[in-house]
């Protein structure tokens, strides 16, 4: 259910420093006070933020919670294309199409940043702070699709499952002693990596019995990372991460 908490400072944001505001020094933040309104919006597990296809009006900053972005097939099928969490941004492609090109839909309980397109766009053009972090949020979703493509047409389905928990592990929100939230069920995974969910619950099966992989009530946890990547993927941590 959709709650809304009225308007919100960005100056006192709890997650501004992964905001496209974290550029802005607090004496910038106040100029743009007056004609920046963003508001937090609450939304229940399983809630639609905005549908595919719709007149784009506002875009939107993932406070907490999860967030999975469908692509509605013109047979009715649907097919996950990412999941967004804390400090991601969803909703900003429609600065230039002017309409959502995905559906998207709340995994948990999920707190977002509201704002309208058009208050973004003015400040698109008058700071070059926001301008910058727009264009490396584009510059990184290009990266992280094309990354994709790659992943489904040259990796085997062991390489792109252990790859998919190493990257999901090291960006979600941690939780206590190392382990992190999958609000994602088998067949969700399969769907996001263009695996059965037979092939994903025989991975995940072995990997226990090697002691790589655990799992409990919604939470998993990578006990040798680097042991993972190694027997999984044939490459280190730093590789599957694309680091160093």
């Amino acid at each position: 259910m959709l709650q809304q908490s009225g308007s919100h400072s960005c100056q006192s944001c709890q997650v501004r420093h992964l905001s496209i505001l974290s550029r802005m020094s607090t004496e910038r933040l106040g100029q743009i006070a007056q004609d920046f309104n963003p508001s937090v919006i609450t939304f229940g597990g399983q809630d639609t933020i905005y549908y595919q296809g719709d007149s784009a009006r506002y875009a939107y900053t993932v406070r907490s919670g999860f967030v999975k972005l469908l692509s509605i097939l013109p047979n009715g099928r649907t097919h996950i294309v990412r999941v967004l969490h804390t400090g991601d941004l969803l909703g900003f492609e429609g600065i230039v199409g002017g309409k959502y090109a995905h559906t998207a839909m709340a995994l948990t309980k999920v707190d977002v940043c509201r704002f309208a397109l058009s208050e973004l766009m003015a400040l698109k053009q008058n700071y070059a702070e926001v301008d910058g972090m727009l264009t490396q949020r584009w510059i990184q979703s290009l990266t992280k699709a094309e990354d994709m493509l790659v992943e489904l047409g040259a990796k085997k389905t062991g390489e792109r499952l252990g790859a998919f928990l190493v990257r999901w592990c090291e960006s979600a929100p941690k939780g206590i002693e190392g382990w992190v939230p999958l609000p994602l069920s088998r067949a969700e995974v399969g769907e996001l990596l263009g695996m059965t969910v037979e092939t994903v619950s025989r991975a995940l099966s072995e990997w226990k019995r090697q002691g790589l992989f655990q799992e409990r009530g919604g939470f998993i946890r990578l006990p040798d990372v680097e042991r993972l990547c190694a027997t999984v993927c044939n490459i280190s941590r730093s590789e599957v991460l694309n680091v160093g």
